[in-house]
């Protein structure tokens, strides 16, 4: 049998000197310098539910909205950026809380629920039946910047498409098209001027969807049917 001889303890010490330099070196890769990423969500203000409400006793309908087509680019949850040379890009470490669709679906559906003009606001999702649907396709939602320094303009930009579900008849076709400017080129500018160029989108868009269903019979109480 071959008898194992003790190792010096400098050798001992030796090899686990050089193990701990790797682990050191193998934890370095692993750090990053980037800035850790962060989500930024946007919020409706709280419509005025009784200027110019419904009068009492007036069949209210029920509207379905469908989840939000975009544009090429749109269809994520990156805070888009166009340069002054029609770069398209987006914010570094920064991202919306969800996908440009499901964010302005949600936001649609919460600002039409307060409007106090529909008995029901249903997402694209909703299981019951609607009296009419509406549809968009996001154009733009992006921050410009135009002669390249200073602080940028949010532009939102969607095309509406109103039908009734009874006879898939198509009620009314427009576009909406709102901007702000951010006070500084700063997230937390930037986000609260897509926030409000948002809320002026979603404050026409209420007005336009009251004047194309305005002049049209609402069908009998759909939501228990």
């Amino acid at each position: 049998m071959t008898k194992l001889r003790p190792r010096p303890a400098s050798l001992v010490a030796g090899l686990l000197s050089t193990g701990l330099l790797l682990l050191s070196g193998c934890g370095s890769l692993l750090e990053s310098n980037e800035p850790p990423m962060q989500s930024y969500i946007l919020r409706t203000a709280l419509a005025d539910t009784v200027a110019g409400a419904p009068a009492s006793g007036a069949v209210l309908p029920v509207l379905q909205v469908f989840r939000p087509q975009a544009a090429a680019g749109l269809d994520s949850d990156r805070i888009a950026v166009v340069r002054a040379d029609r770069r398209f890009d987006g914010y570094a470490a920064s991202r919306w809380s969800d996908s440009v669709p499901k964010l302005l679906e949600s936001l649609v559906v919460e600002s039409l629920s307060q409007s106090g003009r529909f008995r029901a606001v249903l997402a694209d999702a909703g299981g019951f039946v609607p009296d009419y649907t509406l549809g968009l396709v996001v154009r733009r939602f992006e921050a410009q910047y135009r002669d390249g320094s200073g602080p940028p303009t949010i532009v939102v930009a969607f095309d509406a498409t109103v039908g009734r579900r009874t006879d898939r008849a198509l009620v009314s076709v427009f576009s909406v098209e709102t901007s702000a400017a951010a006070a500084a080129d700063r997230m937390t500018a930037v986000v609260a001027a897509f926030e409000s160029a948002t809320q002026a989108g979603l404050t026409e868009l209420s007005a336009r969807l009251q004047a194309a269903l305005q002049n049209v019979e609402t069908p009998e109480p759909s939501i228990s049917r």
